[in-house]
C-alpha cells in the first residue's frame, strides 16, 4: 500500500480515489475512501466518535481500534490527514501484515490509546498498566516523526512501516525503548513542575485555571503536580516573552482569541480553544495575571456557572 500524507483538504481532494481514508478529516470535511474511510472526529453524522454522549454504541471508534479496517492492496492508496498513534495504528491494520500487533493480548494497549486520542494525555492515569509502552511510543515519533510540509502530498509509506517495528519490539518490553518513554515522563514531570505556578478554582463553578511560566510551550500540561485537572492554562512562555491561553476542551461562550485581543488589541490571535498575546510586544506575569483575572470573570458569568 502506499500511504500519503496530505495535510489539507484541497490537496487530499486531489487524490484520486483512495482505497482507504485514515483521519483524513479537514473540520467538517471527511476524504473518503473507496473501500473504507476510518474517521471519528466529526460531532454528528455517520463519522461522529463514540466518544461523543449518547453515541457509545453507535459511533466510530479511533482508527487505531477499529476492527472494521480490512487489508488493502499492494499498490492501492491510503490518505491520512496528519501522523499520530491513532494514525499510524490504523494504516498498520491496513497493511496485512502487523495483525500481531492487534491480538487480544494487546487489547488493552489499543483501548488506552483510544482513550487518549480523545480525551488528551493528561486524563490518561499515570499508573495505567499500559502507560509505560504508550510513552515509549511517544518517545519513539518524537525521535522518528520528521516535520512534513503543509503544502504538498508526501508518501509516508516506510514510517508506517518502520513504526510497525518499532511497536512490536514495545510490546514486547524491548528495555532501550521503554526507558527512552521514562525519560520523556521524567522530563514532562519536571516541566509541570518547575513550571507550575496557582491552581485557580474559580467560585461558584466547575471550572479551574491553571497558570504557568517556563522557557518552552506548557500549554498542554492541564494536570498539576498533584493530580488536579484544569480547565484552562494561561502561560507565560519567559523565553518568547509571550503570554498562551489554552482550554482543556471547548467551553462554550470561551473563545481564546477573543480574550487575547480584547486584552491587547487585533495582533493577538489564534483560535477558539488557544490564542496568544501579539508577537511584537513583550509579555511578563503581570499579563498572565491581567487575563487569569479577565478569564475568571467570563467563566464566573457564564450561565453554566
Amino acid at each position: 500500500m502506499h500511504v500519503l500524507h496530505a495535510p489539507s483538504a484541497d490537496l487530499a481532494r486531489s487524490i484520486v480515489l483512495p482505497v482507504l481514508t485514515v483521519e483524513a478529516e479537514y473540520g467538517d470535511y471527511v476524504c473518503e475512501g473507496r473501500a473504507y474511510t476510518a474517521a471519528h472526529h466529526q460531532g454528528s453524522g455517520p463519522y461522529a466518535g463514540r466518544h461523543l454522549p449518547g453515541l457509545t454504541d453507535t459511533g466510530r471508534p479511533s482508527p487505531c481500534n477499529d476492527v472494521d479496517i480490512r487489508p488493502v492492496g499492494e499498490e492501492d492508496v491510503v490518505v491520512v490527514s496528519h501522523i499520530d498513534l491513532d494514525t499510524l495504528g490504523g494504516c498498520l491494520r491496513a497493511t496485512g501484515v502487523h495483525g500481531p500487533l492487534f491480538v487480544a493480548e494487546f487489547s488493552a494497549f489499543w483501548e488506552l490509546a483510544e482513550f487518549v486520542d480523545v480525551s488528551g494525555p493528561h486524563r490518561m492515569d499515570p499508573e495505567h498498566a499500559e502507560a509505560p509502552r504508550l510513552r515509549a511510543v511517544w518517545a519513539w515519533l518524537q525521535e522518528h516523526r520528521p516535520q512534513y510540509p503543509r503544502d504538498e502530498i508526501v508518501e509516508v509509506t516506510d514510517l508506517v512501516l518502520a513504526f510497525g517495528g518499532a511497536l512490536w519490539a514495545i510490546f514486547h518490553d524491548d528495555e532501550t525503548m521503554l526507558a527512552a518513554g521514562e525519560a520523556m515522563r521524567q522530563a514532562e514531570d519536571a516541566l509541570n513542575e518547575s513550571s507550575f505556578g496557582f491552581f485557580i478554582p474559580v467560585e461558584g463553578t466547575e471550572y479551574s485555571i491553571v497558570t504557568r511560566e517556563a522557557d518552552q510551550f506548557t500549554n498542554h500540561l492541564y494536570r498539576t503536580p498533584d493530580g488536579n485537572v484544569g480547565t484552562v492554562v494561561v502561560a507565560l512562555n519567559d523565553k518568547m516573552q509571550s503570554v498562551t491561553i489554552s482550554l482543556e476542551s471547548p467551553i462554550e461562550g470561551v473563545v481564546c482569541r477573543d480574550l487575547v485581543q480584547a486584552l491587547w488589541g487585533p495582533e493577538a490571535g489564534g483560535h477558539a480553544g488557544i490564542a496568544g498575546s501579539p508577537r511584537e510586544q513583550e509579555m511578563d506575569w503581570s499579563h498572565v495575571e491581567a487575563l487569569t483575572e479577565r478569564v475568571e470573570a467570563l467563566l464566573t458569568a457564564l450561565p453554566s456557572a
